[in-house]
């Protein structure tokens, strides 16, 4: 064989050691718009709408406010009512029509609740009123529930975390509700001592919950997946305090979870991933020459993509998509890019669109990334 063909052929074979196909699909992104909206820093965010057609902006002093990818204003919500608003708790509804949201309870421990913004009528609503607004830190029973980590599951129900504290301990259950706030109801088998989980991540097409674990007495952390047609859970990772769960996301399908650690927001190491599939999950971690600072699954869940940023060679900045599960990545945009989600790692791939802020320039970017010939 000659020394011109042996890397192609010792590369055939990785690809088939690895379980890939010699041939995967190609990926092309392309810039469609390039907009002058600061997003993912100071009191700023920017989230895509699942059918990729719109975006929810928070930055302008206007309230929440609803774009079309080109730019063109949709219309604002006014949502002063929601004092101490997390700005990271911001969720669309899998029709695109609703944005529910909740106060910054962990922070400054105020009373929450969930809110829902309706984007067609552009209105608010309150859909867990307790009639609280301030919690008295010396008190061993609060008043009412702090409602958190709202997200929505396939079938258009959002859920959250209710927790409540009674003679100095907390209790935390899962619940369930119509965007309007009716039929609430706890999901059967999701209740815990203490005040977790915080964390939600439901996938948009299976009716599948993931929620972080963390009980500090007994140093267990991770992460724990909950089938919905069952309601029986399974732990699905664990770790120390030290690599505990930030942010995590299910694919669309529920098959993997991509998770952000304090190697990856604290020591800028790579972001991991797992599959769901197994107990025990192993973490696979991106693989980048520099930092990664995002990631994001495909609407079909065949592949994740992610950013790389601060590398040597500036050249491999930038978007990458890598085929899953064994797929090798390729890079599809160069440039600084860094997530619009606010203090995110973590980024939406929604329909054929992709939303980033471009740091070189300052500017809130719609990216065009789909497979070829799709």
């Amino acid at each position: 064989m000659s020394a011109r063909r042996w890397p192609f052929a010792l590369f055939c074979l990785l690809c088939l050691l690895a379980g890939t196909h010699a041939q995967e699909p190609a990926y092309s992104a392309v810039v469609l718009h390039r907009h002058d909206q600061p997003a993912g820093f100071g009191f700023t965010t920017a989230v895509l709408a699942p059918d990729g057609s719109r975006y929810a902006y928070l930055g302008s002093g206007r309230g929440l406010c609803v774009f079309e990818i080109d730019g063109t204003e949709l219309g604002c919500v006014d949502i002063e009512p929601v004092r101490s608003l997390d700005i990271r708790s911001l969720r669309w509804s899998p029709d695109s029509r609703y944005i529910a949201m909740t106060q910054n309870f962990l922070t400054y421990f105020v009373d929450a609740d969930i809110w829902v913004a309706d984007t067609e009528a552009m209105l608010l609503n309150n859909v867990t009123p307790d009639s609280v607004d301030r919690l008295d830190l010396n008190d061993d029973d609060w008043p009412g529930y702090q409602d958190m980590a709202p997200t929505w599951l396939a079938d258009g129900r959002l859920v959250f975390a209710r927790a409540q504290r009674e003679a100095g301990a907390f209790t935390t259950t899962l619940y369930s509700a119509l965007p309007d706030g009716a039929d609430l109801a706890p999901i059967p088998g999701a209740a815990f001592e203490g005040l977790m989980p915080y964390m939600l991540a439901a996938a948009s097409q299976a009716p599948t919950l993931a929620y972080n674990v963390e009980r500090r007495d007994d140093e267990i952390f991770g992460v724990d997946m909950l089938r919905l047609t069952d309601n029986t859970a399974t732990p699905l990772l664990r770790t120390d305090a030290r690599n505990r769960a930030l942010e995590m996301r299910l694919s669309p399908d529920g098959n993997y979870l991509v998770m952000v650690d304090e190697q990856a927001m604290i020591l800028r190491e790579s972001i991991s991933y797992m599959a769901t599939d197994t107990v025990g999950a192993k973490l696979l971690r991106l693989p980048a020459a520099g930092s990664i600072t995002g990631a994001a699954f495909a609407p079909d869940s065949s592949a994740i993509a992610y950013l790389v940023s601060e590398a040597e060679d500036s050249e491999t900045n930038g978007l990458y998509v890598k085929p899953l599960p064994d797929g090798e990545p390729q890079q599809v945009l160069r440039g600084s890019f860094r997530s619009p989600l606010n203090a995110s790692y973590l980024f939406l791939w929604e329909g054929s669109a992709v939303l980033l802020f471009d740091h070189s320039s300052g500017e809130l970017v719609v990216v065009r990334l789909e497979a070829a010939g799709s």
